[in-house]
């Protein structure tokens, strides 16, 4: 009998591990309870940034480009990355879903957009992309 992981390294779903790693961190990292008082790390700059912002933002846009990846999609294969867009804004909504039962933890429709925003950043390289091939 093989493992799960042993089978992942040898055929060839191999190329999704890198997803599978972000995603499995993203959720771990999000359903672990935080001590109270700890919520949304603020910086004061001219005004208040919730640092948490920008790490959902990075964390979503590390796995929707993991996923392009795998899927071994061109840039400019517009469809296909677009259900990957929405493929990862769901996941980002299945956990901010997933945190109301967590307890300290709950629902942010501020970090579902900072997701979307995240995940959507995979789109912004492809119109870069066919742009740039346009013109050359």
């Amino acid at each position: 009998m093989r493992l799960p992981i042993r089978v992942l390294q040898q055929g060839p779903y191999k190329r999704w591990i890198p997803s599978f790693c972000c995603a499995f961190s993203i959720l771990v990292s999000s359903i672990i309870p935080i001590p109270q008082g700890e919520g949304h790390m603020m910086v004061d700059v001219a005004f208040n940034v919730r640092v948490d912002i920008f790490l959902h933002m990075l964390g979503y846009a590390t796995l929707a480009w993991t996923v392009v990846s795998a899927r071994r999609l061109g840039l400019t294969d517009y469809r296909d990355t677009v259900v990957v867009v929405i493929s990862v804004s769901v996941f980002g909504a299945g956990i901010e879903g997933l945190q109301t039962i967590v307890p300290t933890r709950g629902f942010s429709s501020a970090d579902m957009l900072a997701n979307t925003i995240g995940a959507t950043t995979i789109l912004i390289r492809a119109v870069f992309d066919d742009v740039r091939r346009q013109y050359q």
